[in-house]
């Protein structure tokens, strides 16, 4: 019996090594989307649609009088950077080039979850900013 179930136990070690060597073989590891636009070329573009936010990080957050929150995200493929909140309705987000002209605002319109385009951000520093229209109470974080 001894002898048997020893044979046994060898038999399903090599079975069981035969299909876990088979495992993953032949199949492609999981790569994020390459995204479709860089530093310039990303300005008011959606982060998600231009997959942009496969590797955007929140950099900075900051909010309002009113605990109304903004983040700022960078994503170093895409070399831009983009607001995002979960602001009520009524509540203005938007993302500023330092020093420079260039924003892009975005109105909160039901009070869920909505973000920026994306500006340049190689080689300029920026920040995002809530308002909130009725109030007048407004958060900025740092520069980045």
């Amino acid at each position: 019996m001894r002898k048997h179930l020893a044979v046994s136990l060898a038999s399903l070690t090599m079975a069981l090594g035969a299909l876990t060597a088979g495992v993953g073989a032949g199949t492609a590891s999981a790569q994020p989307a390459r995204t479709s636009c860089y530093a310039e070329s990303c300005s008011h573009l959606n982060p998600y649609k231009t997959y942009c936010s496969s590797d955007g990080r929140e950099i900075y957050s900051a909010h309002n009088e009113l605990r109304h929150v903004v983040h700022l995200y960078y994503s170093p493929s895409c070399r831009a950077v983009w607001a995002e909140s979960w602001a009520p309705a009524g509540d203005t987000i938007r993302v500023e080039r330092a020093g420079n002209p260039s924003v892009y605002s975005q109105d909160v319109t039901d009070g869920s979850h909505a973000w920026t385009g994306m500006i340049n951000d190689a080689g300029y520093t920026a920040h995002a900013m809530i308002d909130d229209d009725g109030v007048n109470v407004w958060g900025q974080t740092g520069d980045y």
